[in-house]
């Protein structure tokens, strides 16, 4: 076979497999929204998006969200988010700490804020953030901010924003971070203003390393024997101990669970993921609609969930 049929046969390859997970993601949306998904209404935000970043010529951010327009538990994250910032008035000033970015585009979208400060250390992803929102609603009539800073390295003074939210960030900042970050976020808040928090959660708090560093912010990097560390696993007490314990002016108003029914599950499910990619993150509104449910407290679990967390800053 000569040169040019083998990168024929490559690039033919490529849109097969791409079909191939465009089918299989439209099947499992479509399955989940018939069976009530929580979280699925921000699929079809997802590719609503993609369509638009398609007409802006963004085609790699838009090939993305077409197939994995929202990715694996953030299905419940997102949603229980949606329903703690819906249910309340519309705010003034937010910020977005780190979390995936669909979520504050769908809320600037809906006009749920008037300002919104996005923060976030890593470069690249901070760019596709930026490159989203511009894409989906251009300037934002100068209603969003872009900042490449860590949480204790922000410069505003106490009492700052109406409502923050974290969504599984928390977890991957290394040793006593987390907690600094926590009593800084606390500060920030107005008093009667809004945190919405999420992270990993396991009946026994663990923490993982990895090979290398997922993030590329290698001054955030803690190594040991076990390679880099990537994330914590909080269990109830770490829960208390290092986040609820940071903000004593906080006042825990909702708390939701979710969790694989089946431990190990979640795991394998990761070694798929970095192995195949969108062949496998294609699948995600399908695997939870069968593969997760809610519990009542961290200690029920399995194996692997997620926690979120509703807080409100008591009036002084």
């Amino acid at each position: 076979m000569n040169t040019f049929c083998k990168h024929f046969m490559a690039s033919q390859g490529w849109r097969l497999r791409w079909w191939r997970n465009y089918f299989l993601s439209r099947s499992a949306i479509l399955l989940a929204t018939l069976c009530g998904l929580p979280g699925i209404r921000f699929a079809w935000f997802g590719i609503h998006c993609a369509r638009v970043c398609r007409k802006k010529g963004k085609t790699d951010i838009a090939e993305y969200l077409n197939v994995t327009p929202v990715n694996c538990w953030r299905y419940f994250e997102f949603d229980f988010a949606r329903r703690v910032l819906i249910n309340n008035p519309p705010v003034g000033r937010a910020l977005d700490i780190s979390s995936p970015n669909l979520f504050g585009l769908y809320l600037l979208n809906k006009r749920r804020i008037s300002h919104l400060d996005v923060v976030n250390p890593d470069t690249l992803d901070l760019a596709t953030t930026r490159a989203l929102y511009e894409a989906c609603i251009g300037d934002a009539e100068g209603r969003v901010e872009y900042h490449k800073k860590y949480v204790n390295e922000l410069q505003w003074g106490d009492n700052t924003f109406d409502v923050i939210w974290s969504i599984c960030v928390i977890e991957h900042i290394p040793g006593s971070g987390d907690e600094e970050a926590i009593s800084k976020i606390e500060r920030l808040l107005k008093p009667g203003g809004l945190l919405v928090l999420t992270t990993t959660v396991s009946a026994v708090g663990w923490d993982e390393y990895r090979d290398q560093d997922m993030y590329s912010l290698p001054e955030q990097n803690v190594q040991s024997s076990s390679g880099v560390f990537f994330e914590r696993w909080y269990d109830e007490s770490s829960v208390k101990g290092r986040l609820f314990d940071k903000m004593p002016k906080m006042q825990l108003e909702q708390m939701t669970i979710w969790g694989e029914t089946k431990a190990g599950w979640f795991d394998a499910y990761q070694r798929r993921w970095a192995r195949m990619g969108a062949s496998e993150t294609c699948k995600d509104a399908l695997n939870m609609l069968t593969r997760f449910r809610k519990y009542s407290f961290a200690g029920e679990l399995p194996g692997a969930g997620v926690v979120c967390m509703c807080l409100r800053k008591k009036m002084e």
